[in-house]
């Protein structure tokens, strides 16, 4: 941004015309653009780089909660046959 010119005046302290102050409006503008769609450039790409890190993440979690849910599964048809077993002792022991 320090490269931008003065408007009014010139290198020389000479003033400008107001046709010359638009001309270094423009390249002004031109330039803090350029600049600013550097800036987006640069954060959209690392917003898109912590995005893809989330999705991963995400992902994982799920993985993980699928491998939990199918465990808990296993646990409590291991318990209903535990119980089956158990009760099928009781009987056994009571004849």
């Amino acid at each position: 941004m320090s490269d931008m010119k003065n408007v009014y005046t010139g290198a020389f302290g000479k003033v400008n015309s107001p046709k010359e102050q638009y001309q270094i409006m423009n390249e002004n503008y031109s330039k803090i653009c350029l600049e600013f769609a550097g800036i987006c450039r640069r954060y959209r790409l690392m917003l898109d780089e912590k995005f893809k890190e989330i999705v991963r993440l995400r992902d994982e979690v799920i993985k993980h909660q699928n491998t939990i849910s199918a465990q808990n599964r296993q646990i409590r048809n291991l318990q209903k046959e535990n119980s089956k077993l158990k009760k099928a002792l009781q009987k056994q022991k009571k004849k």
